[in-house]
């Protein structure tokens, strides 16, 4: 029960941070309400479909942490959880790079469907924030760096990693060898 909840938890921060919406179409009732800021109160099915590489957005950055999770069931296919979050988005704001850093919590109304927890509704909390203006420069791309870095939906290393299906630096995996 709350190890497949806070699974669920931690693929939400990996489909927002690769930009995967067939991950995110996977985790939410049909009807479930997102309500993020007074400007932001959707379905969340808006938030699949326009959460894609190819759609444009301002967020060029993110990076979602999971911290403290608190669940509390109220029946065995229904539950609510707090989870403590902590993210950074680098992203262009009129006209400007930006840091965001965010310290917030999810509250979250969870039902299990079809052997599944999905989300139901969720709230954010906000914290704390910083914004700041960005540096271009990643270390990897300093004099002697260089290291996988992160991408949207199948660009990412880790895109089908955990299946087997892809090695990092996208080379394929066949029976019992790497090429």
């Amino acid at each position: 029960g709350k190890q497949a909840i806070a699974e669920l938890l931690y693929q939400y921060a990996e489909g927002i941070d690769r930009r995967d919406g067939d991950l995110l179409a996977t985790l939410f009732t049909p009807d479930c309400m997102l309500h993020y800021a007074a400007d932001y109160e959707e379905p969340a099915t808006s938030l699949i479909a326009n959460w894609r590489p190819d759609k444009p957005s301002p967020f060029l950055v993110t990076h979602h942490h999971v911290g403290n999770i608190r669940i509390q069931f109220q029946s065995e296919e229904s539950a609510r959880s707090i989870t403590y979050l902590h993210a950074v988005h680098k992203a262009l704001r009129q006209g400007v790079v930006v840091d965001e850093m965010v310290r917030s919590r999810y509250l979250d109304r969870l039902i299990k469907q079809d052997g599944q927890w999905r989300f139901a509704e969720r709230w954010i909390v906000y914290d704390w924030s910083r914004v700041a203006p960005s540096d271009a420069t990643n270390w990897w791309d300093l004099p002697g760096g260089s290291a996988l870095s992160g991408g949207h939906g199948e660009t990412d290393p880790a895109h089908g990693f955990l299946s087997g299906e892809k090695m990092p630096g996208f080379h394929t995996v066949t029976t019992g060898q790497s090429t």
